[in-house]
């Protein structure tokens, strides 16, 4: 990712446009000294953390009056950018991980001005710095925002701390206990508004119940991480041979704390940031029909260990394919093979295909499983190409309307529609609240499919 670079020059003429605007309040008030970030290509900059060397950033400030003009390199004549508006005090432009925000793509023309004004609601502002036990500032630590209740957990931010280990969170709002409470008093009181913080190399922290501390409190945390324990081994295939590229996962069965990591080419691995206790072991090998739990009891940090996959013989049932995208359904025989939690149902991801990039949907992974396609949970690859084919054509909530949004259109044509999955990686395993983006041709190959589906029953 580069951060507000020189334009551009080709034969001695700047190849910039324009981006100019005006930022106010719901009541039409400007809002001045916001920070505003404009990405190009256009990105998703609700997790600006994960941003690329290919997304450039450039930032500015409204002025007393909510306006603000940048000035941005422009590669060939014309290019897509995504904007965002932060100020302490207002929700960011861009939404959060359950659900995007208002429309924020511009599109640029080489010397030409682009117009974008926006408004931004009310929310909290909650900020703070995360510090080792000697006191030292912990940059790139990663900061969780989440609304809990009894039976669920609503990301609200994913940021990541600064070189001084300074973090911002702009997307906790009232109408969020509301919206996640039903107006019922008795669920409201039991949602709290929490922070984890996650380094590797460290023992993840939390912060519980930042809803009940004084508004000048909220703006001004601090968190100290402690360095964690030590494991290294090898993993094995249920063959004997080295098992490359394989992630292991590791977690804390009194903490819950997660840890991954990726084998080498000979299949060794090195955790660090372990938490003292019982760990759970797995790995899910979906590719090559494998995968491996365990117990580990970790007191101290330790070496040389051996670790060796099971085969798996249950093969993974109706698999099919969409736009590369290979998957099939989740059977109880699966779940057990691949240790996928019971209440989960859906697809599971055989191969990701080739159009990954171009779907804008993350990391999603063989052994990944898409549950949840809009607002509602999906059984086996018929539901999901059927609910994915529906939310394409009509969606159940537009943009703009109360509620998670569950598809909208993109400006090139297509859909972009939500979808959620399971994942796992080397910093943390949950859920993944995403919007893939659909061309139309998709969407036509989508309705071929759906139609064949319904024919074989």
């Amino acid at each position: 990712m580069a951060e507000s670079p020189q334009a551009n020059s080709e034969q001695g003429e700047k190849k910039v446009a324009t981006v100019k605007g005006k930022l106010t309040d719901k009541n039409g008030q400007p809002i001045a000294e916001a920070t505003v970030t404009l990405a190009t290509p256009e990105a998703d900059l609700r997790y600006v953390y994960r941003l690329g060397a290919e997304t450039m950033l450039k930032r500015t400030k409204t002025d007393s009056s909510g306006e603000y003009e940048l000035e941005v390199p422009v590669t060939g004549q014309t290019t897509s950018a995504s904007i965002d508006f932060s100020k302490p005090g207002f929700k960011r432009l861009v939404g959060t991980p359950m659900s995007v925000g208002d429309p924020n793509r511009i599109d640029l023309s080489v010397g030409k001005t682009a117009i974008f004004d926006a408004q931004l609601s009310p929310a909290w502002y909650v900020a703070g710095t995360v510090v080792n036990t000697s006191g030292d500032p912990m940059p790139e630590t990663l900061v969780h925002a989440s609304l809990r209740g009894k039976t669920f957990s609503a990301g609200v931010a994913w940021v990541e701390t600064d070189i001084d280990g300074k973090f911002e969170i702009f997307g906790y709002q009232d109408e969020l206990f509301e919206l996640f409470s039903g107006g019922d008093k008795d669920s409201k009181d039991s949602l709290t508004a929490d922070l984890g913080f996650h380094k590797r190399g460290f023992i993840d922290g939390h912060m519980e119940s930042i809803h009940l501390l004084p508004k000048s409190e909220r703006s001004n945390l601090k968190f100290v991480l402690k360095e964690g324990l030590t494991y290294e081994g090898q993993l094995l295939t249920p063959e004997g041979e080295p098992a490359a590229g394989r992630l292991v996962s590791f977690q804390n069965e009194d903490s819950y704390q997660y840890n991954g990591v990726y084998c080498d080419d000979d299949g060794r691995f090195r955790m660090i940031g372990l938490s003292p206790g019982k760990h759970s072991v797995t790995v899910r090998d979906v590719p090559h029909s494998s995968s491996l739990k365990t117990e580990l009891q970790i007191e101290r940090s330790e070496d040389q260990k051996t670790l060796k996959l099971s085969k798996v013989t249950a093969a993974i049932p109706d698999v099919i394919e969409f736009a590369g995208l290979k998957i099939g359904n989740v059977t109880p025989e699966i779940k057990e093979a691949y240790f996928i939690p019971s209440s989960v149902n859906g697809a599971i991801v055989l191969d990701q295909g080739p159009n990954l990039e171009s779907f804008k949907i993350g990391k999603l992974a063989p052994g990944n499983v898409l549950y949840m396609v809009g607002n509602e949970r999906v059984d086996g690859v018929e539901g999901f190409i059927h609910t994915l084919l529906a939310e394409s054509l009509k969606p159940t909530v537009p943009l703009g309307k109360p509620g998670n949004t569950t598809a909208f259109a993109l400006p090139e044509g297509g859909m972009a529609v939500r979808v959620v999955y399971t994942f796992a990686d080397e910093n943390s395993s949950g859920t993944s609240t995403r919007y893939i983006n659909l061309t139309t041709a998709q969407i036509d190959e989508l309705g071929e499919l759906s139609a064949k589906l319904k024919s074989k029953r």
